[in-house]
């Protein structure tokens, strides 16, 4: 701030002193000749502020609170008079953000504590603020990102780009596919939060790494006087909603047991110097799933198909023809449309017997559609800790420590459990997860203007994940031939996709993602131990009207060993081509697609390095200027034993690190990528006081995305001679792939040397690659209303470039009108699973924030964003309404649309309000109404927003599309007739939008509809808390009642209509992407 006398002159000399209310710490500067001071970094708190100068009265002023990441301005103004003379000001009104141009919001300690947060985790504080798009934490199959935190979409930057900060220190988790399910190394409890801010748009050099929201978090630290806080929140299904889907099919409600308990305490070590803070909670979870999906008939399970609906079926194969000739008509069709008992497969047969019955009528025209209803339990149980200590040595130097410690195992079943299981996400399984974090602090102050920030962090995850049936057989038990059995992945089945196709249903599919198929996912087992370091410095200089601070953040070493591989089991694809119907395929055995894999580790390597420089210039006491440069280096990943594989699509040719016969050398280097050295990043943002209650801001920054991921899918280790991932996809209807049966088993190589490079996936980066960036700017004015209120009106804008595709370039071409010529650019390879940076993004938003900090019974908090997002392909681990790869890979523009997480339109709104009774307030305050009405409090948050967009697909069009080198890499478009939008008043769950508007194109070709032309419902969530305190146990001790509900109002939160075309429930909404009403008891007491 600036110190200038009642004439405005500047005073020089001044002493300032912040003290810190709670340790009693004291920090002290003085003025320079310009009259400016500068504390460059304090603890976030209470302070009481005190100036001091010859021929001044002192000035105290009481109660600044400074918030995490603020920098805030406080202005004095000395009355002239004796030193002995004092001046005391009480600070009432909040600092309006007059040092910087960056968007984003504080979520103030109180919020925190008192908001009725679903999970009690962070993810429910991030959708309060302004240009954040995402849904809370769910285990509902319709979610955004059912069963993961963290993933939310700030101003149009993909979910896994923001800057996680946890005391000043990285908290990004580094796995190839987010295998801890969030995106955090480690979430401290919410009890242990001091305060929590969003940077929407950190225009300050010193962030980088990622160019979405900086969410920086601060934990608690001791203070002088012994506090903590020791609580119990719990839950249980008799006071819950059912779910619609559960109402509907007339079955009683998901259990749902929940515990949560934890304690924490904070107190000084030496008085005024050093303290200690320590945080524990537990959570247990017993929570019923809804499994809605497709079972077979039993006229299906015996290839029955003669029922009117069903497609004529053939044998094009030839293997019934030749057994039972006598089956078939002239044409060439089953008699009857049956298939003769003597030519089921044993192995089919076999498997159908471990599917359930139908339990549940059914729908659609065959009654096939969602008639099987299972709510098995989910299993969810952690315990973590925090313990800080803060020592301030002396004056000029302080220093903290903080370690964070959790312990997770989570089981989600499937479709039906056990050995046939049916699920294909490996986010479900049983999952073994630790995450361990650590900071180190160091602040020294070198003079009266200088001072150094040192941090060191540590993350470390590893996290296990086996299928279901893990251990439980072999698939020799099973008849099941061709894949060695093995303790690292033997248990249940492969995974067997039996597509809908000619009247019968993707088995199991129905509710939600991640459950297409019978057997378990084939990314099951799996593990991943990540390690990384981060060494971070930054010097603070103060001249006159300028704060200079300039530093280095270096993440070194950064670690991932990891097994992440498909199909260790197998794979079976029946797409229902070689007969006319997906289970027909099935039952004579004939898939159209498999892969086998063979067991690899990876240890996958990077490191990174910024420089930053940063100047805060004070150009006249109403206008402050931000100018910042930052430099970033990243390594693309490399392998410890110099394991990778690349391909050059220039020369046709792949080349490794390391020498291999038949293998080119890297001209690029060990990661098989060139380094991109030119990332620049300029920042410039300026703030303008207006007036004493006004402030207009602008300003602009590049970022880069240092670190992506997409999966195991552009892993450069996954690849030949090191892994033979061989698959092999029918050529046309007449065989099977790679002349397999059921009932024969595998027949894949994974003998790399013996291996058909053109049954062998190769996943590739371009080795020119450079890395994304997104430009960041805004433009908006802040305003102090009446009664302590901010307002902000905001436009941001956004734009990505270089942004990473997923494709496959060895797609086949296709003729002009769409038809595929079965011609693939390179002949002599399999599938090439492609990492280009051919995408780019836009975004502009309208936000307005209105906010009053807690105070007189009162605080608030409401954001309202209106805004289009567009870009070419979506987030590859992103649930999205949108296929992960494109129709066509030589067209990447076909794909150009609205963004998956395009909604346009998003409100919230969070309160907290002391009813004005009892004792120390204005109404009821004596007698036995202040004990009776007094202590009550209620708070909540509400949220409105539109649908996402989704896009319509035909699937049964996928392996012609994909073609010889499909791989499975395509999602097929059907043909929009028309605009299928139906009027609000016509859409039901059962026809979410008019499905006669779009058809499967047949014979194959590329369809003609466009990415994301349809949205789905939207959302309404109304969460409540009632809360009473009771102050009768001493001094600074009280206990406090909770009651909450969320979804209070039992609203039905939809998730996505099916989108397929090739789907029998195409056009019907089957998932949730919401809880329905769940109530929650707390009680915690203060001390």
């Amino acid at each position: 701030g600036l110190v200038t006398d009642p004439t405005g002159a500047v005073i020089a000399n001044a002493t300032i002193v912040a003290k810190n209310k709670a340790t009693g710490v004291e920090y002290s500067t003085v003025t320079d000749q310009s009259g400016y001071y500068t504390f460059a970094s304090l603890p976030i708190g209470t302070y009481t502020v005190t100036a001091e100068a010859q021929g001044f009265k002192k000035f105290i002023r009481e109660n600044i609170v400074l918030e995490v990441g603020q920098r805030a301005r406080l202005d004095l103004t000395l009355e002239v008079g004796e030193i002995a003379e004092t001046v005391i000001v009480e600070a009432q009104t909040p600092l309006l953000s007059t040092q910087d141009a960056s968007p984003g919001a504080v979520v103030q300690n109180r919020l925190v504590s008192d908001l009725p947060l679903s999970m009690r985790n962070w993810d429910d504080l991030m959708s309060l603020i302004a240009g954040v798009q995402g849904d809370r934490y769910t285990e509902e199959g319709g979610a955004t990102a059912a069963g993961r935190t963290g993933g939310v979409n700030v101003h149009g930057v993909r979910s896994l780009q923001n800057n996680f900060i946890l005391d000043g220190v990285d908290n990004n988790s580094i796995s190839t596919n987010v295998q801890e399910l969030t995106t955090q190394v480690v979430r401290p409890s919410v009890d242990s939060i001091q305060e929590f801010k969003i940077i929407t748009n950190p225009y300050s050099a010193e962030y980088g790494r990622s160019p979405g929201a900086a969410i920086t978090v601060t934990t608690k630290s001791g203070t002088n006087e012994f506090h903590g806080t020791a609580y119990w929140f719990g839950r249980n299904d008799i006071f819950d909603a059912t779910s619609f889907f559960l109402n509907r099919a007339g079955a009683k409600k998901a259990k749902n047991r929940q515990n949560q308990f934890g304690f924490n305490v904070g107190g000084p070590i030496v008085r005024n110097h050093a303290f200690f803070f320590f945080d524990y909670e537990g959570t247990r979870i017993r929570r019923g799933v809804t499994r809605l999906g497709n079972v077979p008939l039993p006229n299906e399970r015996i290839g029955d198909f003669s029922a009117p609906g069903y497609a004529k079926i053939f044998d094009r194969v030839g293997d019934c023809r030749a057994k039972v000739p006598d089956a078939f008509n002239p044409d060439g069709s089953f008699k009857d449309n049956k298939i003769p008992p003597e030519c089921i497969d044993p192995v089919a047969k076999r498997i159908l017997e471990l599917v359930p019955l139908p339990n549940l009528p059914g729908s659609g025209p065959l009654r096939n559609v969602f008639n099987f209803l299972r709510t098995p339990t989910l299993i969810d149980d952690t315990d973590k800790f925090t313990v800080r200590g803060d020592w301030q040595i002396n004056a000029n130097n302080n220093v903290f420590v903080r370690y964070t410690f959790s312990d997770r195992f989570r089981y989600v079943p499937g479709v039906f459990g056990g050995i046939i299981d049916g699920t294909s996400t490996s986010a479900f399984g049983r999952l073994f997860m630790k995450g361990h974090s650590a900071a180190i602090g160091w602040n020294r102050t070198l003079g009266p203007r200088v001072l150094n920030e040192f941090r060191i962090g540590w993350g470390r995850n590893g996290s296990h994940g086996v299928q279901d049936p893990f251990g439980k057989n072999t698939l020799a038990e099973f008849g099941i031939l061709g894949v060695r059995d093995d303790p690292l992945y033997s248990g249940g089945l492969p995974a067997i996709r039996i597509q809908a196709r000619g009247g019968t249903q993707t088995i199991p599919a129905g509710q939600g993602g991640g459950l297409d198929h019978l057997g378990s996912p084939v990314f099951l087992p799996k593990f991943q131990f990540t390690n990384q370091f981060q060494w971070w410095d930054m010097m603070s200089v103060t001249a006159g009207a300028h704060q200079f601070r300039f530093g280095m953040d270096v993440r070194l070493p950064m670690r991932n060993i990891y097994l992440d591989l498909p199909a260790l089991r197998g794979d079976w694809t029946f797409d229902g081509n070689r007969t006319g119907i997906g289970m027909a395929d099935f039952l004579l055995g004939y898939p159209s697609a498999a892969q086998l894999t063979n067991p690899h580790v990876v240890d996958a390597r990077i490191w990174m390095a910024s420089f930053f420089w940063q100047d805060d210039w004070k150009v006249t006491p109403k206008l402050t200027m931000n100018l910042g440069l930052r430099y970033d280096f990243t390594t693309w990943p490399y392998e410890g034993r110099d394991r990778l594989t690349n391909f050059d699509p220039r020369t046709g040719q792949r080349f490794t690190a390391a020498p291999f016969p038949g293998f080119e050398r890297s001209t690029v280097g060990k990661s098989l990528v060139r380094s991109d050295k030119n990332n620049i990043a300029p920042r410039i943002g300026f703030a303008y006081r207006v007036t004493p209650n006004t402030v207009l801001r602008t300003g602009y920054g590049r970022f880069f995305m240092l670190f992506e991921r997409a999966g195991s899918e552009d892993q450069l280790g996954l690849n030949l001679p090191w892994v033979v991932n061989n698959v092999v996809t029918a050529p046309n209807p007449n065989t099977t792939a790679n002349n397999m049966r059921l009932r024969t088993g595998f027949n894949l190589s994974l003998d790399p040397s013996a291996v058909d490079p053109r049954n062998v996936r190769l996943r590739a980066v371009n080795p020119e690659a450079v890395i994304p960036t997104v430009d960041q700017w805004n433009f908006g004015i802040q305003r102090l209303l009446p009664g302590n209120i901010i307002a902000t009106i905001e436009y941001v804008g956004t734009k990505g470039t270089h942004l990473s595709v997923l494709r496959n370039l060895n797609q086949q071409f296709f003729n002009p009108d769409g038809t595929p010529t079965g011609i693939v650019p390179y002949p002599n390879l399999g599938p090439i699973e492609y990492r280009d940076n051919m995408g780019n993004s836009s975004y502009h938003g309208m936000e307005v924030t209105v906010e009053k900090r807690f105070s007189r019974g009162l605080g608030f908090h409401g954001a309202w964003t209106w805004s289009k997002s567009i870009d070419y392909a979506m987030e590859h681990l992103f649930t999205g309404g949108s296929g992960s790869f494109l129709q066509n890979a030589h067209n990447i523009r076909e794909r150009r649309g609205p963004s998956d997480f395009d909604y346009r339109h998003r409100f919230v709104f969070a309160y907290n309000y002391e009813l004005p009774f009892g004792r120390g307030r204005a109404y009821l305050n004596q007698g036995a109404a202040s004990h009776i009405l007094g202590g009550w409090r209620i708070s909540g948050i509400t949220v409105l927003r539109t649908g996402r967009p989704f896009t319509i697909v035909a699937s049964a069009n996928n392996t012609a599309i994909g073609g010889p080198r499909g791989g499975g890499m395509v999602s097929a478009l059907a043909d929009c007739l028309r605009d299928g939008t139906l009027p609000k008043d016509q859409r039901t769950v059962d026809r979410w939008f008019d499905t006669t508007a779009y058809r499967v194109p047949s014979p194959p070709r590329l369809g003609t509809c466009g990415r994301n032309t349809l949205y789905g419902p939207g959302l309404v969530n109304f969460d409540f808390a009632l809360a009473r305190t009771f102050e009768y146990f001493g001094e600074g001790r009280r206990l406090e009642f909770r009651w909450e509900m969320f979804n209070a109002f039992n609203t039905p939160q939809f998730g996505l209509p099916d989108r397929n075309a090739s789907s029998g429930s195409f056009g019907r909404i089957g998932s949730l992407a919401g809880d329905p009403r769940v109530m929650q008891f707390a009680l915690k007491f203060y001390f």
